[in-house]
Order: structure tokens, then sequence, then C-alpha cells
């Protein structure tokens, strides 16, 4: 775990704060990301007639009418550790905009680590003693790769911000001069942070919430099962990548209230 050190310059702390801050979102990000989709999936398993697609059409049952989150045969467990998850990611972000330093926010780190790790227990466990082991099959079989990636991603970043840490204690005891940082370093950085981007391209990719987007912009969505983020046209990456696609991601998890669940 990260520790502040106090012979740190003001200016070369500030510029550490600022190189842990960029990479911690670049992966909270899609971490994020893939938790919403889990909760999604726990929420209406059997989907749902309420995207925010159908809403604008007037086609769909309002939340919490016809079609009830949660199906009472799959149980609570999963989802509010999913929910627990969540939280501690919305709390590392949030965090990271006052300082990516602080011991309070590293620690962080290790939570999400362990509330993941105990997720995707719950979720194999459910493999065996649900009345629906068919749907947590298919839900592992779906996000075991994201898994592996959330995972390899919260331990790059802590080796990452290790390196950047001892960095600035080598060379950045002064504010006449900034700390450096090699140039291995450097790419190893870029990768984990162009990695990230990555993989919230390849969340979008299977997700409703592109299908439904696309399908109101009037793209074709029938070849999406067939694409990776290698192989995608540039005019759907473009809509991946855009603010209005953003906006619409958290205009729909507000509508199906994805983001409204705490765990007290």
């Amino acid at each position: 775990m990260v520790k502040c050190c106090s012979n740190i310059s003001p200016k070369n702390r500030a510029l550490l704060n600022d190189l842990s801050r960029d990479l911690t979102v670049s992966l909270t990000t899609p971490a994020l990301e893939f938790v919403d989709i889990l909760i999604e999936s726990l929420m209406y398993p059997r989907g749902n007639g309420n995207s925010l697609m159908n809403l604008i059409c007037g086609t769909g049952a309002g939340v919490g009418e016809e079609d009830e989150p949660v199906s009472q045969d799959l149980g609570l467990g999963c989802l509010l550790e999913s929910v627990h998850a969540r939280h501690l990611l919305v709390k590392l972000k949030c965090q990271s905009e006052i300082s990516a330093s602080d011991e309070r926010q590293l620690r962080l780190l290790g939570e999400i680590h362990g509330a993941l790790v105990l997720l995707l227990k719950q979720l194999s466990e459910q493999i065996e003693v649900s009345s629906c082991p068919d749907f947590y099959r298919d839900m592992l079989q779906e996000n075991v790769s994201h898994f592996r990636q959330a995972f390899h991603g919260f331990h790059i970043l802590n080796e990452a911000l290790l390196e950047i840490l001892e960095c600035a204690e080598q060379t950045g005891l002064s504010d006449l001069k900034l700390f450096k940082i090699d140039y291995k370093t450097t790419e190893r950085l870029n990768a984990f942070k162009l990695d990230n981007v990555k993989w919230f391209e390849e969340l979008m990719l299977s997700s409703r919430a592109l299908r439904e987007y696309l399908i109101l912009q009037d793209y074709q969505v029938g070849s999406l099962d067939q694409m990776t983020s290698k192989t995608l046209p540039k005019v759907i990456l473009a809509a991946v990548r855009s603010s209005d696609f953003g906006i619409y991601l958290q205009i729909r998890k507000s509508k199906l209230k994805i983001c409204h669940r705490k765990v007290f």
C-alpha cells in the first residue's frame, strides 16, 4: 500500500497527486461500469422492459410497476455485494479528486479488491445453491474475463502508485526540480491507461445500454456480437466515446434505479 512521504516537496507532492489521480480514475471508470452492469443483471434477471429507450418511446412499464426488479428466487446477497463494491468505487473516485496520495483513499484499493473477490465467490456459490443455477452460470461465463481484468487492473494500479511514489521520493525533494519517471515506467503507465480505455469499450460493446443508444441513433446493431473493440466501425467507436453516450448512460442508470441502491 502506498504511504505518504513528508520529504517530498509541495510542488512534487501536487504532481504526484495529479499522476495518481489520473491513474486511479482511468481504472475506476471501467470498473464502475462493470459493477453497474452486474447490478443491472441482478436487478433485472429476466431482462427488462424498463429500458430508457422504452421509457422514452412510452412502450415500457415504469420501474416498480409491471416488471419488478430483483427476482425473489434469486435472493439479495449478490446484489448487496455488488452495491457495496459500487459504493467503494464511487468513494474511491470521489476521494481521488481531493488527494490521490491520501492513505484513506489508497486503502480503498484493498477494500474494493476484497469486495470483488467476495462477489465472485458469491456468484460462483449460487450455481450450487440457487434455484436458478443457469442464470448464474451464464452470468459468470459472460463476466469472468471482466473479473480477471478488474483484479489485474487493481494489482497494476497499486504497483504503479508504488513506482511513481518511489520516483518522487528519490528525485522530488525540492521544488526547484520536478521528480523524474524513467522511460520504461512511463510506457507501463501509458499502457495501463490504454488497457483501461479498451476495457471500457469491451464492456460497452456487450452492454444493453449501447444497443439501446445505437437503435435510438438509427444504427444497425445486428453484428455487434461478432465485433471486438479492435474491429468496431469508427462510427460506433465514436459513439461509445462521445459525451452524448456518457450522458445517456447516466440518465439510463437513474431511470433504472441502478445508482440508487445503498448498503447501510
